[in-house]
């Protein structure tokens, strides 16, 4: 017997020793190497990318990468398929999605679940309202200055990063770290398409990207899609001195030229910034600025680490003067909470919206209810009576009990019905210059069983799970029990368990290859907007509503191809309405008696978390336009299962205005207001009406007044601040001063009244090259006590020369 057991422990032995002989053969021929981008830092709720580098010596293999993602809940896998032919050397790309308490994430190489080789890497959560500029270049060791300047909103200073060309991944959702990305003498030309089409949709998402000159500009330009070069390159010019530039920057330069300039000509929707004088007459510009989408490129004409900012001390003012509009970070939002996280937490909630998830009404429960009780109760004890069996009731109860929640479950089976069923809500949003600048596709999945589904999204959209019930934005941390996301084409979703008459819901974010189109021909003046809105696109735009300064205009339906008219009046000033929002929008039909509508229902939510979400930050200055229609631009399918889809998008956004070409009027309500520094007891305040007000107790906030780009370098013929409130009852208005920048000092405005201020001299105030005016609002502890908010915009009158 002991010699039996010797040798089946001996035989055990062998066999694990060849097990593991055979797979240390098989990792012996791998080599693996792990690097998280950009040092490893994310930002709460953003995308993470990890480059991880294969080499194969052995014989061809069919893997997958997987990088784990754990926490209380369960664990979340993102993977990537990984085929590697004998002698292959490849790259990878991981996206993960960390949560916010994520220090470290574990990369293993798999086949067939049997790990073949694995790495951990570190990595480090950063504030969302960290400031990050990422910079690209050689020899650019000045610009560490940088991280010394101050930016509007913040309360830090930039982080700043030196990257490799090679560190830009080929998504855009892997940048959303950088707020501004400066590439300086760099050969653009190695870029991938990708890589490409990555930089340009984050700058459309709002990224600002600045462009270095000097010698080398054809080679940072070489690479760059048309979209992002906002100039075209004639030559090389040298100037002795730089005037306009000191003048940018407020601070001489101490040495001497000659300094080598790019001559350039901007693009037709580019504007020139700043510009130097050469021959006594002609214009040479050194900073053009192309607006795309919700961001900017900005091309300097001079190398950033050569004269004058290798050594010049007003590289850092100049630098803020460049980067400080739209950097501030929203008063509203945590600053460790991604915007879309606070509207995924809310939007959640709408993905129920489901005719199967409707509660069943009180008469059928009351019914139900009464004849439980009648049954159970008198008919139960009379019939026993007449029987003269009442010693059977302790049988009868407990079979009339059972019956009766046999049925109720039957009934309630038949409301939830057995089909599996997949709700789609898909966000576009939509810039001035018709880009789509964030999609989003919202996926449900009501499944009348516990189960798991093998979930697959067409094209190649990174897949964001927001688990079952409700989302929490702070921890970031979701609940999916054991899943695995597959970055693929299709995406895949695999292991996504949903219980019984529950809802599991995820993200689909990708970047549409043919997005909906809307065109506007508008007009305005400082008493009416006028022109048409015409649906490019190929579904039917319900419900299309036009919202400008505090007014809303619903249009109804417009079929593909068809235009409708649009006409708003706005003489007449209104206080501003704090209950502005989607209520106002569907007031009469919510007005109706009787249930209220689960569709207008549903589209108050989506439009409560997003247009109207104001912890979501957006372009609010002009002509907003937002429609429905019953499509997704995304499939989503589930192997092996029937579905039944319910598809809705909404598409909403900055409509374009056509301003005259000389002769140029301008309604308030086209300034955007930008809070600077707000000290004391005061704050912002926004009641979705595209325009940020400002509560001043005890304190000062001062305010940045922008007008469209596309009235920059026009002097004001005449300018108006207009003051309004949201109805409160004042004692007296804030002290109100306006920022003199001839003699850089706060200049009181007198007797401001609410409603129409005129502004005198508006050349001393109004900088016509940023086409903005600075304000200051504050209130002493000796003045008269005043609740509600102030809002205050610009209305503007000049002819372009």
């Amino acid at each position: 017997m002991q010699k039996r057991l010797l040798a089946a422990l001996l035989i055990i032995f062998i066999a694990l020793t060849a097990a593991g002989s055979a797979l240390a053969q098989t990792a012996a021929g791998l080599s693996m190497t792990v690097q998280p981008a950009f040092g490893g830092d994310f930002k709460y709720g953003r995308w993470l990318p990890i480059f991880v580098t294969l080499e194969n010596s052995g014989s061809d293999l069919k893997a997958e990468l997987r990088a784990r993602i754990t926490s209380q809940s369960g664990q979340l896998n993102f993977v990537v398929p990984a085929e590697l032919p004998a002698g292959s050397h490849k790259r990878f790309t991981l996206y993960t999605l960390p949560n916010n308490f994520s220090r470290s994430i574990k990369v293993d190489l798999v086949q067939d679940d049997t790990e073949l080789t694995s790495q951990t890497v570190e990595i480090s959560s950063v504030p969302n309202d960290r400031y990050f500029i990422g910079v690209i270049g050689d020899e650019t060791a000045n610009l560490s200055v940088l991280s010394s300047i101050n930016l509007p909103g913040r309360r830090d200073n930039p982080e700043l990063l030196n990257i490799t060309l090679a560190e830009i991944p080929d998504r855009a959702e892997g940048l959303t770290l950088f707020d501004a990305l400066i590439l300086n003498a760099v050969d653009t030309g190695q870029l991938s398409p990708n890589q490409q089409s990555a930089l340009q949709q984050w700058v459309v998402s709002g990224g600002r990207l600045v462009l270095g000159g000097g010698s080398r500009t054809a080679l940072t330009l070489s690479g760059l899609p048309d979209a992002l070069q906002p100039v075209t390159l004639s030559g090389q010019q040298e100037l002795s001195a730089l005037p306009a530039l000191e003048q940018y920057a407020d601070r001489a330069i101490p040495m001497t030229g000659p300094f080598l300039l790019a001559a350039t000509k901007p693009v037709e929707a580019a504007a020139t910034l700043l510009s130097e004088t050469v021959n006594g007459s002609d214009q040479l510009p050194l900073i053009v600025e192309h607006k795309l989408g919700k961001g900017h490129v900005d091309f300097i004409a001079l190398d950033l680490t050569s004269a004058p900012f290798s050594d010049w001390a007003g590289v850092t003012d100049f630098t803020e003067r460049l980067l400080s509009p739209g950097a501030a970070w929203p008063n509203n939002l945590p600053p460790d909470i991604a915007p879309h996280q606070m509207r995924d937490s809310q939007i959640t909630s709408a993905l129920s919206n489901l005719p199967t998830l409707d509660l069943p009404s009180i008469r059928f429960l009351g019914i139900l209810l009464i004849g439980y009780i009648i049954l159970v109760g008198p008919l139960n004890y009379l019939l026993l009576r007449w029987l003269d069996r009442l010693a059977w009731a302790w049988i009868t109860i407990p079979l009339l009990t059972l019956a009766f929640s046999g049925m109720a479950y039957g009934v309630s089976y038949q409301l939830r019905g057995s089909d599996i069923i997949v709700n789609q809500l898909s966000v576009m949003e939509l810039s001035q210059d018709g880009q789509v600048t964030d999609t989003e596709t919202y996926v449900g999945i009501f499944s009348p069983s516990r189960r798991a589904y093998n979930v697959e999204v067409s094209g190649r959209p990174l897949l964001r799970p927001l688990g079952e019930g409700y989302y929490d934005p702070w921890s970031g941390e979701v609940r999916v029990g054991n899943m695995s996301v597959v970055q693929s084409e299709p995406a895949q979703v695999s292991g996504l368990t949903v219980n019984q008459w529950s809802i599991q819901s995820f993200v689909a974010e990708t970047a549409l290859p043919d997005p909906p189109q809307l065109e506007a021909q508008l007009d305005i003046n400082r008493e009416r907007l006028t022109g048409q809105l015409i649906n490019q696109s190929s579904n039917t735009l319900e419900d299309v509503v036009i919202i400008f300064n505090m007014d809303f205009q619903k249009l109804g339906n417009i079929p593909p191809g068809q235009t409708i008219d649009i006409d708003f009046d706005f003489t007449t000033q209104r206080d501003v309405i704090s209950g502005f929002g989607s209520y106002m929008i569907y007031q009469e039909e919510l007005n109706q008696p009787g249930l209220e509508s689960s569709q207008i229902n549903f589209k108050q939510r989506v439009l409560d978390s997003t247009i109207f979400n104001q912890s979501y930050s957006r372009d609010t200055g002009g002509v907003t336009v937002l429609g429905w229609y019953d499509d997704s631009p995304l499939t989503v399918t589930l192997q092996g299962q029937e579905i039944t889809s319910q598809k809705t998008s909404l598409l909403y956004g900055q409509l374009p205005v056509a301003f005259d070409e000389t002769d140029i009027s301008l309604p308030p309500a086209f300034s955007h207001s930008e809070s600077l520094l707000t000290t004391g007891q005061t704050g912002t305040c926004d009641y979705g009406t595209g325009i940020q007000g400002y509560y001043i107790d005890r304190g000062t906030a001062e305010v940045k007044l922008t007008l469209p780009d596309s009235i920059r370098q026009v002097e004001p013929a005449r300018l108006d601040l207009y003051v309004q409130t949201d109805g409160g009852v004042w004692g007296e208005l804030p002290k109100i001063e306006l920022y003199d920048n001839t003699s850089s000092a706060w200049i009181t405005l007198e007797q401001p009244q609410f409603g129409q201020n005129p502004i005198t001299q508006p050349q001393h105030y109004y900088d016509p090259a940023a086409a903005s005016l600075r304000v200051r609002l504050s209130r002493d502890d000796n003045a008269q006590g005043g609740s509600g908010c102030v809002f205050v915009s610009l209305a503007f009158e000049g002819e372009r020369s």
